[in-house]
């Protein structure tokens, strides 16, 4: 049950971002100086709109083929 609790939590704050939180949660979350959430969430944003090019790079030749077709 935490293991589909944790994920329902995972898709519901990715639909509804940060403004989804308590101000109070977040300054919590963010008192913590060993990890800086935020730095990690731009780097993960960025592995992810990396990829996401790669892959349109990648279906660039098959959309080409589709045309032709």
């Amino acid at each position: 049950a935490d293991t589909i609790a944790t994920m329902v939590g995972g898709l519901a704050g990715a639909f509804a971002g940060m403004r989804g939180l308590r101000r109070e949660w977040i300054a919590k979350v963010e008192a913590n100086p060993e990890v800086n959430y935020r730095q990690l969430a731009r780097q993960l944003i960025e592995v992810i709109l990396a990829r996401a090019e790669r892959s349109r790079q990648d279906l660039q030749p098959l959309e080409a083929i589709a045309g032709e077709v």
